[in-house]
């Protein structure tokens, strides 16, 4: 940091707090060159806790095999291995399984451990993947590292009340395919929903900075999905398997609609316009049958997040400037220079009921039939998707 003192910056934050409190501890997130080492080397130790943000997967605590390793680690200052797993509340399977567990037993049995004070959680979205939430909290109960193979036979009898092996196959593909992401991976959080993204000849990723890449079968995930069905009779009724049977056939639903979508990409290439039509209409089916399952959990709808935030409010006026900040947040974010210059349309995006039948299918139709309309001319008018999403944002 070009112009800075580092280290009498630290000293001079340290000091400041302590003449509030005497008894203060720093706590510091270490996210890429921060902490700075010059900020906090002269720092007493015992006044600092840095919170590992991104252990499970660029961890800085002095993991050589980390592209973030700090050769020094924190310096001899308190720390904790955290999992952050989540970017923006995106919708989504996603987790590194065996690796939380092997990279906090690497951590816990290295030089850096007798600093090590713990877990932390620092997900910017909680409400999503309970299975991490469960695996990493138990962590500190076991002595020794373990296979999430085992762990899951007890996994599924806890959630579910009792062990089927149906629901065990299941887990075990998804522990293998999506729960898997590779280590020292820059991705953000979950492999995003195509019907999320804003439609283009070459959609892949939702958020400006996702980053994300294909590292797992989707097939994998479509059959969990079905082996989770088939035990409906047996399984129905019991609230985390409810959830759990939604949130998995949403996944499979995506890849679904990523798969088709790449049909309509295909067909746009080979200059076939029926299939891309039919292509089209398929995708747009798929979209609104994911709507459709997601109505049925309040936690997966639009309603849920805008009812609450309005219920804030006490006047008329106040319930709907929070249902617009609402809105905003899971979408454009901000105003056009935001959004478009910021890059940061869609990034807390939501693959949620409401969301997808009133925002997402109206970008998608837009762009198929727009396709249609101009497909054998040499242009077509370029779509003002801010002003489709500032729309949106203005109704109700």
């Amino acid at each position: 940091m070009q112009g800075v003192d580092l280290q009498a910056s630290g000293e001079a934050i340290l000091k400041a707090m302590r003449r509030a409190n005497p008894k203060a501890v720093w706590v510091a997130q270490a996210w890429q060159a921060c902490p700075h080492q010059k900020m906090i080397e002269t720092l007493p130790k015992g006044s600092l806790l840095i919170l590992d943000l991104f252990a499970e997967n660029l961890p800085q605590w002095g993991d050589p095999a980390s592209p973030w390793c700090r050769k020094q680690g924190f310096m001899g200052h308190d720390w904790t291995y955290c999992m952050l797993l989540n970017y923006g509340g995106n919708v989504g399977l996603h987790g590194a399984m065996q690796q939380v567990v092997d990279g906090y037993f690497k951590a816990r049995q290295s030089e850096f451990a007798t600093s090590m004070r713990g877990i932390g959680m620092t997900p910017e979205g909680i409400e999503n993947n309970p299975v991490m939430y469960e695996l990493l909290t138990e962590l500190p109960w076991h002595n020794e590292p373990f296979k999430v193979e085992e762990w899951l036979k007890e996994y599924v009898t806890s959630r579910y009340g009792d062990y089927n092996p149906t629901l065990y196959e299941a887990w075990l593909k998804l522990a293998h395919s999506i729960y898997a992401a590779p280590f020292g991976s820059y991705q953000q959080g979950t492999h995003e929903s195509i019907f999320c993204a804003r439609p283009s000849d070459k959609a892949y990723q939702v958020s400006s900075w996702s980053c994300m890449q294909d590292y797992y079968d989707p097939q994998e995930v479509i059959q969990a999905a079905e082996q989770f069905a088939s035990v409906r009779k047996s399984f129905e009724g019991r609230t985390n398997y409810d959830y759990d049977l939604v949130d998995i056939t949403r996944q499979a639903t995506a890849e679904r609609g990523r798969l088709v979508y790449k049909v309509m990409q295909a067909a746009l290439a080979a200059g076939e316009k029926p299939l891309f039509a039919q292509a089209g209409e398929r995708f747009m089916q798929l979209l609104m049958q994911q709507d459709s399952l997601l109505a049925t959990r309040p936690e997966f709808r639009l309603d849920t997040w805008v009812n609450r935030a309005e219920a804030i409010g006490s006047t008329p006026e106040e319930k709907a400037h929070y249902r617009f900040n609402a809105k905003v947040q899971i979408t454009t974010w901000g105003n056009r220079l935001a959004a478009e210059d910021g890059g940061l349309r869609d990034y807390a995006h939501k693959e949620w009921s409401g969301l997808l039948s009133q925002l997402y299918a109206k970008r998608w139709r837009t762009y198929i039939d727009q396709k249609l309309r101009y497909w054998d001319a040499p242009s077509a008018p370029s779509i003002d998707w801010f002003a489709l999403d500032e729309q949106w944002l203005r109704l109700n």
